[in-house]
């Protein structure tokens, strides 16, 4: 029987289809959904790729995000000079309808039901990496952010919950402009830089150290 791929790289990407997510490979999806990633409808509609995109200033972590990849990926980053940016997409995969179902059940990214089951200390550096910062005040680290603005004042609550029955790490609820974030203050500030140090990459370690 004569096989005809519907997209681009025949044989290599029927293979690439074929195969399943490693755990590592499902942690990174999770964290980086948490954070910048986007999953995107292919033209046939059935299944999702994952698209990974940062700021040229964070090509490392696009690459890193690549290297860990690369066996469901067809072409490695490109830059997007509008944006100054690095992305790449990986292949259409059937089992990425699966985190379509938790991150996106009504179209719009959530914080999913069952994210306390998802979250582990890899899991939540990718996120740190992809949507943390430090907080700095009269020279001194106080404690870090989690750009959770884009969800929900109760899925914060969520990861907030999630956060503290996986890690006894205590995070805040913190208004910013007009949005709600999650902070991790003086007293969980050094378990949590202890729980992600070792994993958080070199190229994004200052937003671990004072």
């Amino acid at each position: 029987m004569r096989i005809i791929p519907r997209e681009a790289g025949g044989i290599t990407y029927l293979i690439k289809k074929s195969e399943s997510f490693s755990p590592r490979q499902r942690d990174l999806i999770i964290g980086t959904l948490l954070g910048d990633g986007t999953l995107e409808k292919t033209r046939a509609g059935k299944n999702y790729c994952l698209k990974i995109q940062h700021s040229i200033k964070q090509s490392e972590l696009v690459f890193w995000k690549y290297r860990q990849l690369q066996n469901f990926v067809l072409a490695p980053p490109k830059q997007q000079a509008v944006n100054q940016s690095l992305r790449f997409r990986t292949v259409s995969h059937h089992e990425l309808k699966e985190f379509q179902e938790m991150f996106y059940p009504k179209g719009k990214k959530i914080a999913p039901i069952n994210i306390e089951e998802m979250l582990n200390p890899f899991v939540l550096s990718v996120w740190f990496m992809d949507d943390g910062n430090k907080r700095i005040e009269y020279g001194k680290l106080q404690g870090f952010h989690l750009n959770t603005q884009s969800f929900s004042v109760k899925e914060n609550e969520r990861l907030k919950s999630a956060i503290y029955k996986n890690f006894g790490i205590k995070c805040f609820l913190q208004g910013n402009h007009g949005k709600i974030r999650l902070y991790v203050g003086a007293e969980s500030r050094d378990a949590f830089r202890k729980l992600i140090g070792d994993l958080v990459i070199p190229s994004l370690q200052y937003k671990l150290v004072n």
